[in-house]
This record gives structure tokens, C-alpha cells and sequence, in this order.
């Protein structure tokens, strides 16, 4: 194994677990961060919200290429399934950007009929990203979407639509 790939294979190795530390708030350096704990902390809780929001939404696409298939795929069908509408929020953001992954496509579909209008706008950004990989899917999320009881949805999918035809 080269020095290089040792090199990747320690960061993608640890990148899950300084997300969740910092998503989580663990950043107390004396003790390593409850990686579990703290991913499961953020899927639950919308009291923090607020706070991780931010965040996510800058680190979690690069976070998501670091990580292996396996472990994107965890984070990709859990947050976009979480009780919590942050983590929603912050998973339907970076699904535009993510490396293909197994189940993104779903996760953008699920995501489009989420109760949040935040999370329904950016699965709809999501989808016309990652048309290229399914047009005629990620077409019917956008179609869908143009019918969305909010106006601020129904106009972002008419964009997407607009840009995709």
C-alpha cells in the first residue's frame, strides 16, 4: 500500500467520526467522540436544529466523499429519514453534490414530500443536480413538485424544469 493511499484511507476513516463529533458537539479533545451517540443524537433531536444546521451544510458534502459507499449510503438513508428536520434539511442540501451513492435517488424522492417546504426546495435543487443519472425520475420528482401546496417549492421546480428543458 503507498503512502498515499495509507493517507486516504486514515482520513476516510476518520472523517465520519470528526462529523459526527462536530455535528454532535463531542469536541472535547481529552476524550475521543461516542461517533454513534452523537449521529443518532443529531437524527433525534430538533432541539438542536439551530445549531447544527450551519454546520452541516458546509462540511456534509465533503464529508460524504471521504466516506465509503457503505457508510454514505448509512448517512444518505437515515438523515434523509430522521425525525429531524435539520438533518433532512442538511442531507436534501448535499445530495446535489454527493458522489453517486446507492439510494440517493430515493432519498431526493423521499425528501421531495417531506413536510418542511425548506426541505421539498432544496430535494428539488437535488433533483435537477442529478438528472443526468435518472432524467426521467428526477423529471417526475420536479413535475410532482410543481403542484406543492407551498409557492416558494412550486417556483423553485418550475426553475429546475425551465433549466432542464
Amino acid at each position: 500500500m503507498s503512502k498515499r493511499t495509507r493517507k486516504r484511507s486514515r482520513m476516510r476513516a476518520l472523517v465520519p467520526t470528526a462529523l459526527a463529533a462536530m455535528l454532535g458537539g463531542d469536541a472535547d479533545a481529552g476524550e475521543p467522540p461516542d461517533t454513534e451517540g452523537s449521529m443518532r443524537e443529531i437524527r433525534e433531536s430538533s432541539d438542536r436544529d439551530q445549531d447544527v444546521r450551519p454546520g452541516l451544510i458546509g462540511v456534509l458534502p465533503a464529508a460524504l466523499l471521504w466516506m465509503s459507499g457503505l457508510e454514505r449510503t448509512e448517512i444518505i438513508a437515515g438523515w434523509a429519514m430522521s425525525p429531524s428536520p435539520g438533518a433532512r434539511l442538511a442531507i436534501a442540501r448535499a445530495l446535489g453534490g454527493a458522489p453517486p451513492s446507492v439510494g440517493l435517488l430515493s432519498a431526493i424522492e423521499v425528501l421531495a414530500t417531506d413536510d418542511q417546504p425548506e426541505v421539498r426546495m432544496a430535494a428539488a435543487e437535488a433533483a435537477w443536480e442529478r438528472r443526468h443519472e435518472d432524467p426521467e425520475r428526477m423529471s417526475q420528482v420536479l413535475r410532482r413538485l410543481l403542484a406543492d401546496p407551498d409557492a416558494e417549492v412550486r417556483e423553485r421546480a418550475q426553475l429546475a424544469l425551465g433549466r432542464h428543458t
